[in-house]
This record gives C-alpha cells, sequence and structure tokens, in this order.
C-alpha cells in the first residue's frame, strides 16, 4: 500500500497480488493459512480495479 501511496501502482499491484498468491497457496495447510489476510489482500485488489 505504501507503493500505491508513491504513486507507483504498478508495482503495488504487483507485489499484492504475489502477496495474494502465496497466501492462496497455503490455504491446504491449517498452521500457516490465515484467510483474513488472505481475503483482505482480494479485497485491496478488487477495491484497485485489478481482477484476481
Amino acid at each position: 500500500m505504501v507503493y500505491k501511496k508513491l504513486g507507483k501502482g504498478n508495482d503495488a499491484i504487483s507485489y499484492l497480488r504475489r502477496a495474494e498468491s502465496q497466501a492462496a497457496s497455503r490455504d491446504t495447510n491449517m498452521h500457516t493459512y490465515d484467510k483474513t489476510r488472505h481475503l483482505m489482500y482480494k479485497k485491496k485488489l478488487l477495491e484497485w480495479g485489478v481482477k484476481t
């Protein structure tokens, strides 16, 4: 979100997509999966107009 505030929208989207992807890959392990964080990433991408 710092990149977004600095006007580096493409970098912000890239990093957020990577974070969302990593969160999604953890959904098979209940010890490492954080559903709240994963949903937050997806919500932020949608707010920014990025399809997930």
